[in-house]
């Protein structure tokens, strides 16, 4: 019920974005960087990149089928940080990982599968590629097997967590060191 202005408020030109190895080579020593596929919901999508910029994450890749960061609503969800955070949107997930292992990435793919290993107990590479799935089907079994499985410990009340609250978890836990 609050009236708030729903018309356009500004017109940009968006670029053609670079090609993905050369996006990869403009960043400035990323450690840490997010992989979002299937990302569809624009709330997610600026909490992601909210997240991100919080806690360390140093880009954010979106795979083609991921919805556009730079829609309004995303850009109020992430209080402007997906205005300034490096991001990439395009390729499909199998091209975007295949390259971040080339790019020498190690990559962690988020499941709530039991088989995984629990973030807890896994080594933090000096480069590292977050890949997190879309909210309900969650990342393909193929795509979990081109990194490794990594998973938040939680009760079984639960089945699993939404995007951007495991990504803050596991982002706050690399920053941590612990």
């Amino acid at each position: 019920g609050f009236p708030i202005h729903r018309g356009i408020l500004a017109c940009g030109m968006k670029p053609e974005p670079p090609d993905f190895e050369t996006w990869l080579s403009e960043q400035a020593d990323p450690a840490t960087l997010v992989v979002c596929i299937g990302l569809s919901n624009h709330d997610n999508a600026g909490a992601v990149f909210r997240n991100a910029a919080a806690l360390g994450g140093d880009g954010i890749i979106l795979d083609t089928e991921s919805c556009d960061p730079l829609y309004r609503k995303a850009i109020r969800v992430s209080a402007g940080t997906a205005l300034w955070m490096p991001f990439f949107h395009g390729l499909t997930a199998v091209e975007i990982l295949e390259g971040l292992k080339r790019a020498g990435f190690d990559i962690w793919t988020l499941t709530p599968g039991e088989k995984a290993m629990s973030l807890y107990e896994a080594d933090r590479p000096e480069k590292l590629a977050i890949v997190l799935g879309p909210e309900g089907p969650g990342l393909s079994q193929h795509l979990i097997d081109m990194g490794i499985a990594i998973r938040i410990p939680m009760t079984h009340e639960v089945d699993s967590l939404n995007i951007a609250t495991s990504l803050a978890v596991t982002l706050s836990q690399r920053l941590s060191g612990a």
